[in-house]
């Protein structure tokens, strides 16, 4: 999706949220679902920075949300091979059924 689709769709966040509390043992917040979108969106975004600029949201929301996130197994994180400070995130297979209903329910 393209920032501008994004901002279309936000105001499902509520109906997305409650699918996937229904559906997961783990609730997963309106800010997570962004963050899932957009890295499953937009490859070229891989950087908590990253994430923040696109988001306009504070450094502490994105912080605190990756870590919630990663702790539910939905992305990891690995080190860049050339600057060890910067932590790239990635989606994995666990996040697949929740990026199924949010694609369901933005194709609505």
């Amino acid at each position: 999706f393209t920032i501008e689709e994004f901002l279309r769709i936000s105001n499902q966040m509520g109906i997305i949220t409650q699918k996937i509390k229904d559906s997961f043992k783990n609730l997963v917040f309106p800010n997570e679902i962004s963050i899932l979108i957009i890295l499953k969106n937009n490859p070229s975004i891989t950087t908590s920075t990253e994430l923040k600029v696109v988001l306009g949201v504070s450094k502490t929301l994105i912080s605190r949300s990756v870590d919630s996130l990663e702790n539910k197994g939905l992305i990891c994180t690995r080190k860049d091979e050339k600057d060890s400070r910067v932590h790239h995130l990635q989606l994995t297979d666990e996040c697949k059924p929740i990026l199924k209903i949010i694609d369901e329910e933005i194709g609505k």
